[in-house]
């Protein structure tokens, strides 16, 4: 009788891997061939990613360096002095632009304060839109990145 439990707890354990091993292989099997089953999760997720993707891009905007500064250091010079020629940013378009072509995607990257200070790419209809507010003393723009 000297290393039966041994036996017992070594048995126990296989058919415990066995039994969730085969439940898994059954849940893979059913979710692939059910008709909801991936197709809904793939939609899922690009309906996802079309809501999301112009939050993605603006953060990534916010990282973005033109020249010596970034992005928004950039854009705040330019809505608190109403002009990117003023604010010696004209680099920003150029480099916008090529950034967002690398997204191989619909856009416009507008920036404003009361008026539109510069605009790239062209607005679609379907189109979701993110909004980076800047405020310096109580100076007021935004950078809007609509991505389709």
């Amino acid at each position: 009788m000297k290393g039966f439990i041994e036996d017992i707890t070594w048995t126990a354990l296989v058919w415990i891997v066995v039994i969730v091993l085969l439940a898994l292989v059954l849940a893979h099997f059913l979710v692939i061939s059910l008709p909801w089953g991936p197709g809904s999760i793939k939609y899922s997720i690009m309906f996802s990613d079309f809501v999301n993707r112009p939050y993605t891009v603006a953060g990534a905007l916010t990282y973005y360096k033109i020249e010596d500064r970034q992005l928004l250091e950039h854009s705040l010079e330019s809505v608190i002095v109403s002009s990117i020629e003023r604010a010696k940013s004209q680099a920003v378009i150029k480099d916008l632009e090529s950034f967002m072509k690398s997204y191989d995607t619909d856009y416009q990257v507008t920036l404003s304060n009361s008026n539109i200070i510069f605009s790239i790419g062209k607005k679609h209809k379907l189109s979701t839109e993110a909004l980076v507010p800047l405020l310096y003393k109580g100076i007021l723009g935004y950078l809007k990145v609509n991505v389709r």
